[in-house]
């Protein structure tokens, strides 16, 4: 059977039918090679058998070996082929993954309906999975829906309330709807359910600092910097609050800290010198 109509086969034929047919194509080398054999030498280990020096009973013993060994790997090859268009289900995971890199290159071409479309379709696929959740809510906030984002990620935390990314980005989202009381609630949830993330304690306590009270925003930042000594974000905070409090030895102690994680930047050796020359 030439290349061309194997290939024909497999598009326009059914999976069994093209089984049947691999079958009786398989039958028909047998019966071919069972022929050759009956009238050729046998080759076994590269060394060449002339059946005139076998007895009849082993002639036929060598030929239904060979022919068992044959007919085993031709059946091997056609189930594992068989197996190969054997349509698979897509778990919810990749179903969901799928969905939302459609959704992305739809909103990359900007086609937003048909984006928020298929991000809903993977929310409804995977709807105890953070990042489905996200995905929509950013969408609706670079679309300047800042509600319809919130209400998303107030539904989320109904089904995911202990996810610290759902929180933070809740809470940044209410500090852009000027909700701030909202928003170090939310914002405290995010860095109490992952100290391990820096991030989120520096951006609570700015925000502590921005709702005026600036203890509170050193004690969080404090607290950071201890798990988190190399953190260069949470330092520059530390410097610049205590700067705001006057408290001038503060800023300085934790820009001496700041300059030996950079100890060939001018601008923080400047600074220290500032803050020397000020005291």
């Amino acid at each position: 059977m030439r290349p061309f109509e194997i290939i024909l086969i497999k598009k326009f034929v059914s999976f069994r039918t093209f089984f049947l047919t691999t079958f009786l194509l398989t039958t028909f080398l047998l019966t071919t090679m069972s022929i050759f054999l009956a009238n050729t030498s046998l080759a076994d280990n590269h060394t060449q058998i002339n059946p005139l020096f076998l007895h009849e009973g082993q002639l036929l013993s060598t030929k239904r070996t060979f022919c068992v060994q044959f007919q085993e790997q031709a059946m091997q090859w056609t189930c594992a082929h068989h197996e190969r268009f054997i349509p698979r289900t897509p778990t919810a995971e990749e179903l969901a993954e799928m969905l939302l890199n459609q959704g992305n290159d739809y909103y990359e071409m900007d086609n937003y309906a048909k984006a928020e479309n298929l991000y809903r379709q993977a929310l409804k696929v995977q709807p105890e999975v953070a990042e489905t959740w996200l995905t929509l809510a950013r969408f609706y906030s670079d679309l300047n829906r800042d509600a319809d984002a919130l209400q998303i990620l107030q539904h989320s935390l109904q089904r995911i309330p202990e996810n610290a990314e759902i929180h933070h980005e809740t809470g940044l989202l209410q500090v852009r709807l000027r909700r701030l009381s909202k928003a170090i609630v939310s914002l405290a949830k995010a860095a109490i359910l992952a100290p391990e993330n820096p991030h989120y304690s520096y951006v609570y306590g700015i925000a502590m600092n921005s709702y005026q009270r600036p203890e509170e925003a050193l004690d969080i930042l404090q607290k950071a910097f201890q798990l988190h000594p190399d953190n260069k974000e949470i330092l520059r905070a530390l410097i610049a609050i205590n700067q705001e409090m006057n408290n001038n030895s503060g800023a300085l102690k934790y820009a001496e800290k700041l300059l030996q994680l950079n100890p060939d930047d001018d601008s923080v050796k400047n600074f220290v010198r500032l803050l020397k020359s000020g005291q």
